[in-house]
């Protein structure tokens, strides 16, 4: 990044919304090629996934591709049947939506809601047979189908981000990204190697809120239209401490731009400081934690999490059967 790759022309002065107009009609454009592609791609690698487990499901069941007692054992869990094609299909597909996996950020690759989702979408194939004449084999059924497909969706998300990386990387195809903000906070976003490589975005630069403006920014708030749009900006991010009254200029010239506009919390850069948007009462609030591991110390910890929580699940299983099997003898169900 540097000013004389990336300038603004001064040029005669106009309204933003006038100024931009074109400017955002490419930006939404670009953003909305982008959002079908991203869910068009997501998609279709998910049926692809489900496919391909069905296709598994019938080679070592029906044609016994891994021995004869393994295709045994599998038709008494999961007989023919048990699993029609677009029920399956369409649970899946739902669940995956309802729970946010198909939208921009984390929420694609959360490894949480890939396997709600999955547990979701599989139970309503199996919860007549579970009520109406429980059996363990069919229990064990269930849970061979939820986390074969969750796990599989794990894979699967993991491999689609890494090919869009790849494809990142070898293709350019990255976003045009302003930063705005005080000069030290806005500099040190702008060179942040993780913004380039794991958001996938260009910094063109960023615009100093200061005033007068650093020598290395692209100039001042007075500026910012000139930078979206010669530098052609689709997205820009907030840093730092900047006045409500100049935020919200930001903000407005930005959405009339067309940008994607993000805002790095300025609390969270004191530390390790994990920001949670939180509503009480119908008023959103941005809870802030700073958690007492870090690195990789929260990996074990997650880890460790999983395994206990494993357990105790196993461990309490027969009780919740034994609850069941008391409401299935005062109960003759729905």
């Amino acid at each position: 990044m540097s000013k004389a790759t990336a300038q603004t022309h001064p040029g005669p002065k106009q309204p933003a919304p006038i100024a931009l107009h074109e400017t955002a009609t490419s930006a939404v454009r670009r953003h909305m090629v982008r959002d079908i592609r991203r869910v068009g791609t997501l998609l279709a690698a998910d049926v692809t996934t489900l496919m391909v487990l069905r296709v598994l499901l019938r080679a070592t069941r029906d044609g016994g591709v891994f021995g004869s007692r393994v295709a045994i054992g599998l038709a008494h869990l999961i007989p023919a049947g048990m699993l029609p094609t677009a029920q399956f299909l369409l649970a899946n597909v739902m669940a995956l939506t309802v729970l946010g996996t198909y939208r921009a950020g984390d929420r694609r690759r959360g490894g949480d809601r890939l396997v709600l989702a999955s547990f979701i979408a599989v139970t309503p194939l199996f919860w007549h047979t579970l009520w109406t004449s429980f059996a363990w084999p069919v229990l064990g059924a269930y849970f061979v189908c939820a986390g074969g497909a969750a796990a599989a969706f794990v894979v699967e998300r993991s491999v689609v981000d890494w090919g869009v990386r790849l494809v990142r990387r070898s293709t350019g195809n990255r976003q045009q990204t302003l930063v705005v903000g005080p000069a030290q906070a806005a500099r040190s976003t702008a060179r942040y190697g993780s913004v380039k490589r794991e958001l996938g975005l260009t910094v063109a630069g960023f615009i100093d809120v200061n005033d007068p403006p650093a020598p290395d920014a692209l100039g001042g708030i007075d500026r910012l239209v000139d930078a979206i749009n010669h530098n052609h900006i689709e997205t820009i991010i907030i840093n730092g401490e900047v006045e409500p009254g100049r935020f919200r200029t930001v903000f407005e010239i930005g959405a009339s731009a067309g940008c994607r506009i993000l805002s790095v919390p300025a609390s969270t850069a004191a530390g390790m400081i994990v920001p949670e948007l939180i509503s009480s009462r119908g008023v959103p609030l941005i809870q802030l934690t700073n958690p007492a591991l870090t690195g990789q110390q929260l990996v074990v910890k997650r880890l460790v999490d999983v395994f206990a929580a494993a357990l105790v699940l196993v461990w309490v299983l027969p009780i919740f059967l034994l609850i069941g099997v008391f409401i299935k003898v005062e109960s003759a169900g729905p």
